[in-house]
């Protein structure tokens, strides 16, 4: 019985000193996938792709543009219908995405050629 409680406790021993690197991966995990997802917002974006872009932005989206005009999604994917603007590439720099409990916010630089 205590050669049983030894081995448990080394046991639970190696899974807590592994707790915070898993808690890491499973951070750069999520942080992989949200790039992912913003990479695909730069694609939809760039093919005009407002069907892609409606199941990328939650209804409740609010976009504001470098010029301070505020749009909600319709007018968003609307906006990145309009033929008169050519948008050749989309790129964002110096990403940085903090991660909540059950949120996520970003900040980076976007630019649109």
């Amino acid at each position: 019985m205590k050669r049983v409680l030894v081995l448990s406790l080394l046991l639970l021993m190696m899974n807590l000193r592994s707790l915070p690197q898993n808690r890491t991966n499973d951070a750069e995990d999520k942080r992989k996938l949200l790039m992912l997802v913003e990479n695909a917002w730069n694609q939809a974006q760039l093919a005009r792709d407002g069907k892609a872009l409606a199941g990328l932005v939650a209804d409740t989206y609010v976009y504001t543009d470098y010029d301070g005009t505020v749009m909600n999604k319709a007018q968003f994917i609307a906006d990145t219908q309009d033929r008169s603007y050519r948008l050749t590439t989309v790129t964002n720099n110096d990403v940085k995405i903090y991660l909540y409990d059950n949120a996520s916010t970003g900040r980076f630089e976007r630019l649109g050629h």
